[in-house]
């Protein structure tokens, strides 16, 4: 079983294809991958069964050998590749084979001609998503939990993870905004798992605190470096790191002169024992505020506040990536009913449309808290909207005409099909016409729904052909 390679070490690379192109493109820079090629499935198969691989980039094309049975072949490479990464690239823009190969088993699908860019976005992409310390199999029925996991299905949330990927190598201040309860902490958390700082310490203050006297004895080494005390010397003696800042608009303006010390173009420096020290040390700040409004209102230095901002991320609010909401709460259900020693694994229907009809102002906090609470107040498997209710003690859902009310009342008796149309094609639109990702999260595949579709136009022209 492959292990994830650590910060700065090349990732173990098998690509499978018929020709040389796409393997010498990827072996020109080995700083990140070591290369095997293998011709054709069957080749492949044998190099999976020889070593380990961190990542599988196979051609479609070159698969058609390694089909045995009523077994796909990228299923069959999904296997046999264990813990990897399974990407697949075809020359054509065949979407039924994308999705065909997705529900397979890959990881991703992408189109030649495949950049090295390309490749190390997605692959960063695909790590994040799939806890980097191993890759559970692609088609796991729910996210499992783990610590430092981050869970995205939403095109805004992916960027997101994109942008961190990208600038997790960097030593340069990085400046995350966001309301409270969107994640900032897990994605300070994500950049000293993925950045060489990794293994060193990461250090998280909470700047609306008052900070304490220097001489206090326990005090938090970086709290104490703010405040002017001996926390420079914990933090040198610890082989630097990364300092997360939380909330800095509330850091006072003697902190803020020292601040922007730690943060000088040249590097920063510290007084130890009355000589400068190099400190080796990345900075993460935070706020739920307006970066513009710290500036407008003077609550930050300009001058610090431009430091700091090299690196600006926005982590958007829960409302605005829906495609999350239901993968979210699968995760802290399972995670906290397996702590709790419940059976409770799933939702009814009407509960995800609960779910999606909340306006969630607390965020993927207070969706961690409401699953808490229903995991604490009930037994049985599958969650219902009734128990949502129950425990959501917030009470800030606003619903619409067409949310669970309509949905329990039911007017209208349609006929089983047309409420399995609304079912399926609400899925759909919740994962922005992803029809792989609706069958996924409906626990149907791709080719059920392709059919029901296709049922559904025959009825709506007999329909019409009966009326004429």
């Amino acid at each position: 079983m492959s292990a994830a390679a650590s910060p700065g070490t090349p990732l173990r690379l098998l690509v499978i294809d018929t020709g040389r192109d796409l393997a010498e493109t990827l072996s020109t820079s080995p700083e990140r991958y070591r290369v095997d090629r293998a011709a054709d499935g069957r080749s492949g198969a044998s190099a999976l069964q020889a070593a380990a691989y961190d990542v599988i980039l196979a051609d479609l094309a070159a698969l058609a050998d390694l089909s045995f049975g009523d077994e796909h072949a990228v299923t069959r490479l999904a296997r046999l590749g264990g813990t990897a990464l399974l990407l697949v690239v075809s020359t054509t823009d065949s979407v039924s084979a994308a999705v065909e190969a997705l529900q397979a088993g890959a990881h991703d699908c992408l189109a030649r001609p495949v950049s090295l860019s390309d490749l190390d976005a997605r692959i960063a992409v695909l790590r994040l998503r799939h806890d980097r310390r191993g890759i559970p199999p692609p088609m796991a029925r729910r996210p499992q939990p783990g610590p430092g996991r981050v869970i995205a299905e939403a095109p805004t949330m992916i960027a997101v993870l994109d942008q961190l990927a990208r600038i997790a190598g960097s030593p340069a201040p990085v400046f995350l905004s966001g309301e409270s309860g969107t994640g900032k902490r897990l994605a300070a958390e994500t950049l000293h798992a993925l950045g060489p700082q990794a293994g060193k310490p990461l250090v998280a203050v909470n700047c609306a605190m008052t900070l304490p006297r220097a001489e206090s004895p326990g005090i938090d080494a970086g709290l104490a470096l703010l405040a002017g005390g001996d926390g420079a010397r914990a933090l040198i003696g610890a082989g630097g790191g990364l300092l997360y800042l939380n909330e800095i608009g509330a850091l006072g303006p003697s902190a803020q002169a020292r601040l922007l010390n730690l943060v000088a173009p040249d590097g920063a420096t510290v007084v130890v024992d009355g000589r400068p020290v190099p400190l080796m040390l990345r900075i993460v700040c935070a706020t739920q505020q307006s970066p513009a409004a710290l500036i407008g209102n003077r609550t930050l230095r300009e001058d610090l506040f431009y430091r700091l901002n090299v690196l600006p991320i926005h982590l958007p609010p829960l409302r605005q990536r829906p495609q999350d909401i239901a993968p979210l709460a699968a995760h802290f259900l399972t995670s906290f009913a397996r702590v709790g020693g419940k059976r409770l694994a799933d939702f009814t229907p009407g509960a995800l449309a609960y779910l999606d009809a909340h306006e969630w102002p607390g965020n993927v906090r207070q969706l961690e808290f409401l699953m808490r609470r229903v995991v604490a107040m009930f037994e049985g498997v599958t969650v219902t909207p009734q128990m949502l209710a129950a425990a959501d003690t917030e009470g800030q859902a606003r619903r619409g005409p067409s949310s669970l009310a309509a949905l329990q009342a039911g007017d209208e008796v349609l006929p089983m099909w047309r409420q399995e149309q609304r079912i399926i094609e609400a899925a759909i639109a919740r994962y922005g016409g992803n029809v792989a990702r609706a069958a996924a999260a409906l626990e149907i595949s791709p080719s059920t729904i392709y059919r029901k579709k296709q049922a559904w136009e025959e009825r709506q022209d007999d329909r019409l052909s009966g009326a004429a």
